[in-house]
């Protein structure tokens, strides 16, 4: 366990911190305006929500929050709560389930009563991260998202939040959030979750199954994932469409043939290199 959990951490750490060069090198800065130049009626463009529209480090950040301030936590482990909460940030809780963002603050998994207190964490997170109402409205949008969700909107094309959230747990706060953040939601523009009763065995099956089946609404034009596994199950199944990786927090899974694909367009943000998208 400490093992697998230390190569999450490297994991992240190279997601994080490795891959700037290589984006630099790729980094279109005519992919945005290229694929709003092409939105209108007609066409659609997909979007992911965690890590991609949304950033989800404040929800994880009070979900952890929320663990330490419960009664029983205090009371078992008063020590690593103290420890936690004088180090945690937002900024640094990252892609991933809590424990690997403690293991960077130096709680690991080295004894009995420390690997208690991450299992504990971690299922507390899971059972809070899809729950509606419950933390989804801590969500931020990433820099520019909202800005360039509306204009490609506002040209006419439809926007589907093409999620790998629960449908069943998750639709109405996704909703909820989604307007408050200010993205467009009306009869062009709605979030499409996964449903838990799907035959689908990850996130990248169900996008690769889920995407050609929503030409229904029109042309696919375009599609946006921080997961690598997802651009590349998606690039596979809708292989003329422009799918535009986000490097921001990011599991790493296929992050290598992600790099060895040329027909991936990579970008950090949705914020055009001179400011502004027009």
């Amino acid at each position: 366990m400490q093992s697998s959990l230390f190569k999450s951490l490297i994991v992240s750490l190279v997601v994080a911190f490795g891959l700037q060069g290589e984006a630099s090198s790729r980094q279109n800065p005519d992919i945005l305006t290229n694929i709003l130049a092409e939105a209108g009626p007609g066409k659609v463009v997909l979007f992911d929500l965690d890590d991609t529209l949304i950033d989800c480090q404040p929800r994880t950040y009070n979900i952890i929050e929320a663990f330490l301030n419960l009664p029983e936590t205090h009371t078992t482990y008063p020590d690593l709560v103290e420890k936690v909460k004088s180090q945690l940030k937002v900024e640094n809780v990252g892609f991933s389930k809590p424990s690997t963002a403690l293991w960077a603050l130096g709680v690991r998994k080295t004894d009995n009563r420390t690997t208690a207190f991450l299992n504990a964490v971690d299922a507390y997170w899971l059972s809070q991260l899809q729950a509606d109402f419950s933390f989804i409205h801590f969500d931020a949008a990433n820099p520019g998202a909202v800005e360039y969700v509306n204009k490609i909107h506002n040209k006419g094309a439809t926007v589907i939040y093409f999620t790998g959230r629960s449908q069943q747990k998750s639709e109405a706060g996704t909703r909820i959030s989604l307007a408050k953040l200010g993205f467009p939601l009306d009869d062009r523009a709605f979030p499409t979750l996964k449903d838990d009763n799907g035959n689908f065995s990850s996130d990248a099956d169900y996008k690769a199954k889920i995407a050609p089946t929503l030409e229904h609404y029109g042309k696919i034009i375009a599609f946006f994932d921080n997961e690598p596994a997802n651009d590349l199950a998606v690039r596979a199944s809708l292989p003329d469409i422009s799918v535009v990786f986000l490097n921001t927090n990011s599991s790493g899974a296929d992050m290598d043939q992600l790099v060895s694909n040329p027909t991936i367009l990579w970008l950090n943000n949705f914020i055009a290199p001179e400011g502004k998208i027009k």
